[in-house]
């Protein structure tokens, strides 16, 4: 059974690795939650470069098929450069853009602030959102609270809306409330998009055996936290 290493700033690369382990069940992830630095959206490029490259260098001393970068501020920072230096495929996230009309007033982006400068080519409303990641890091777990989150981030655009492209892993932690509160909404990531291409790079996987994932973590090992997350995670997918 193959082995791929994901990478997240946090707990919002799950997010990523639901969809990676439902098109391939059968595939075991090294899961890097680099906790200590998170999160990577206010910080500056040499800093996520840093912090990337030294989490790569870890994840690497595994028998990896493939590294994910569950993250859009660290795949727009950081994966040509590790794609040049590195012997091994690396798969970077971006929001799923182009089924996107290019109504840009109708579509809210919810970047992180470097995202915003590098994505948002298109005219889309963007909210500098850097902060969504920690209090979603932090309420994980807590259903009222991410709902709250969703209504106070969502609400005062709703009028005229059509579209929210996630541009953060954290952020399809908001997706159920999304579809519940505001069900006339289309939501964008790039994790199904992720998963296709983890599939493509790495091949099916021949075993009946279910694949496992396994948490490491830079700072606090907060291992209950983040298996209560993903069991909840892949009860809503």
């Amino acid at each position: 059974m193959k082995t791929i290493g994901v990478l997240d700033s946090g707990i919002g690369g799950l997010t990523t690795c639901c969809e990676i382990l439902k098109l391939i069940p059968n595939i075991n992830v090294i899961y890097y939650a680099d906790n200590k630095n998170a999160p990577y959206g206010g910080k500056t490029n040499a800093e996520v470069s840093a912090f990337v490259d030294a989490a790569v260098r870890y994840l690497l001393g595994y028998n990896l098929a493939a590294v994910v970068l569950a993250c859009n501020t660290a795949t727009a920072v950081s994966v040509a450069t590790l794609r040049a230096s590195y012997g091994v495929p690396f798969i970077g996230i971006e929001p799923f853009v182009k089924g996107v009309k290019n109504d840009g007033d109708k579509t809210l982006y919810l970047a992180t602030v470097l995202t915003k400068k590098l994505k948002n080519e298109r005219g889309f409303i963007c909210t500098d959102t850097a902060c969504l990641a920690p209090l979603i890091e932090a309420f994980c777990n807590d259903c009222k609270m991410l709902e709250r989150i969703t209504s106070k981030t969502l609400s005062p655009h709703i009028g005229k809306l059509e579209n929210v492209i996630l541009g953060c892993t954290h952020y399809p932690f908001l997706t159920p409330y999304i579809n519940k509160d505001f069900p006339n909404l289309t939501v964008f990531d790039g994790n199904a998009g992720v998963a296709k291409q983890t599939k493509r790079l790495v091949g099916a996987q021949p075993s009946a055996r279910r694949g496992r994932i396994y948490f490491k973590f830079s700072g606090a090992k907060e291992y209950g936290k983040y298996s209560h997350a993903f069991r909840a995670l892949t009860d809503i997918k």
